[in-house]
């Protein structure tokens, strides 16, 4: 895969922040890796609760 075609597949994704309960975030991370290629969790803040989903186009 050429840098371009990369580039490309990271600016059609779109970036929800959502604030959950920090005792939840391993239960999204499980459901969400369940249903491959739906999003990809990142936790910005893990005492705060703060995650990013990174959802691909389509």
């Amino acid at each position: 895969m050429r840098q371009t075609e990369r580039f490309r597949m990271v600016r059609n994704t779109v970036r929800r922040y959502y604030r959950i309960d920090r005792r939840q975030i391993h239960f999204l991370k499980f459901v969400l890796e369940g249903y491959d290629g739906v999003a990809v969790l990142r936790t910005i803040d893990p005492s705060e609760g703060l995650v990013v989903l990174h959802i691909g186009p389509g």
